[in-house]
């Protein structure tokens, strides 16, 4: 996938595709123009279904095309660019970690949820875990219709299923994705995402993230 960089020029908009009224549903989206920067409070699963164009992840551009699954966190800014004369027609599930709490059945870390947030936020379009997501995002929408309390368990666990099958697709890309490979406005980012909860200023954040003091994976 060849990656430009590009400048966010708008205030990100949120509640696009993330809100209390929106979890468990499966939302049909069809985009026929760039879409202004979107920014949520949690992230969500897009599958595309058709149509071919970029996405630009805090600056990062990925080409996308149909059967390509992204896994979009709370700290991306994400805008929407089908290609002239083409639509994306996207299926978009949101994942609310606190609702699906009680599905992680394994431990999570520090290292293990930077590894989330580092990795590369698009995979696709073969693969074997492409073809279990495409099955689990339609055995969603079949759900969905249902809206009982019974269905909406068995969602929560596909989307459980899809992080765990995202999580081993993307594993396979670390050795190519690294954080001092990427972009400057990615790094920043990520830096601020990951270190949330420290005592961090501009000027920390500038030194970590410079091209002679960029950290590793490791580090970040």
């Amino acid at each position: 996938m060849k990656r430009k960089i590009r400048p966010l020029c708008e205030t990100p908009k949120s509640g696009v595709f993330c809100s209390p009224d929106k979890y468990l549903t499966l939302q049909e989206h069809i985009i026929s123009e760039e879409l202004y920067p979107v920014m949520e409070y949690d992230s969500y699963f897009v599958l595309v279904r058709e149509g071919h164009g970029t996405f630009i992840f805090n600056g990062e551009e990925f080409n996308i095309g149909p059967r390509c699954v992204l896994w979009v966190q709370c700290s991306q800014v994400v805008t929407i660019c089908p290609n002239f004369g083409d639509a994306f027609k996207l299926w978009i599930c949101p994942f609310e970690y606190q609702l699906l709490s009680y599905f992680m059945f394994t431990v999570v870390s520090s290292s293990s949820e930077n590894g989330i947030v580092t990795g590369i936020p698009v995979i696709g379009p073969e693969g074997e875990e492409i073809d279990e997501i495409i099955r689990i995002f339609e055995q969603f929408k079949k759900l969905s219709d249902k809206r009982t309390t019974g269905s909406a368990i068995i969602r929560s666990s596909f989307l459980r299923q899809i992080e765990l099958l995202f999580n081993r697709c993307a594993s396979k890309s670390y050795s190519t994705y690294k954080f001092e490979d990427m972009p400057i406005s990615r790094r920043a980012s990520l830096y601020i995402a990951t270190h949330s909860t420290a005592n961090i200023t501009p000027e920390l954040v500038a030194k970590a993230i410079s091209p002679g003091n960029a950290l590793s994976d490791a580090e970040l």
